[in-house]
């Protein structure tokens, strides 16, 4: 995952000029919430897609709600094939 991160700082630097926002986000914590109960089917693959480019780039995020489990397994594969 030191990859992205890496990339991420480099992106922030060229974007900023400095690394501070970097550093700060690298240890900041992400959320994603979903409704309690069923999503519709475009609801659920945002929710997917989210969470799929999140993971590939930010090292804390957490997961919450009916659908939590389901975008964990989809996260989790994301972030492994990101430092592939």
């Amino acid at each position: 995952m030191s990859a992205a991160i890496d990339k991420n700082a480099q992106a922030l630097r060229a974007l900023f000029g400095n690394d501070a926002l970097a550093a700060r986000l690298a240890s900041t914590r992400l959320a994603v919430v979903t409704p309690p109960s069923h999503l519709p089917a475009a609801g659920r693959l945002l929710g997917a897609a989210l969470v799929e480019v999140l993971a590939r780039l930010w090292p804390n995020i957490d997961l919450q709600g009916h659908q939590a489990e389901i975008l964990l397994d989809g996260a989790c594969a994301a972030a492994k094939s990101a430092t592939s």
